[in-house]
């Protein structure tokens, strides 16, 4: 999940990197995002979530929880 400006695309694209080098078996990596710019093709991108959740209390990554939605996109299998 990335939003904001803390990380890069960079930063996804480099971890999705590692864990191509250093996984052996077949697997899909899911980016939820504010913005998808830079991210390489082989990323699944998505945008955040919406959540029912109070707008005058900060940010302290509520967006996270959005990722617990029963239906999220059709996706399905395991998640690391």
């Amino acid at each position: 999940m990335k939003w904001g400006t803390l990380y890069s695309a960079d930063y996804v694209n480099r971890l999705y990197a590692m864990v191509s080098r250093h996984l052996s078996l077949d697997f899909n990596m899911v980016c939820f995002t504010d913005d998808p710019t830079g991210i390489i093709p082989d990323i699944d991108c998505y945008p955040i979530p919406a959540m029912d959740i109070r707008t005058d209390t900060p940010e302290r990554m509520w967006k996270k929880l959005s990722t617990f939605k029963a239906d999220l996109y059709g996706l399905q299998g395991t998640a690391l």
